[in-house]
């Protein structure tokens, strides 16, 4: 199984975005959050 990493941050409505990728188009993905101490510069 692949596993990708990307940096994101919640906006103030709560919302994610993530970096397009034709791979995960159409497929179901588990998703895993871990808040950071530091913010992402």
């Amino acid at each position: 199984m692949k596993t990708l990493r990307f940096r994101a941050k919640v906006s103030k409505s709560g919302t994610i975005q993530l970096p397009s990728d034709a791979s995960l188009n159409d497929k179901e993905v588990d998703v895993i959050i871990v808040p950071k101490t530091k913010r992402i510069g």
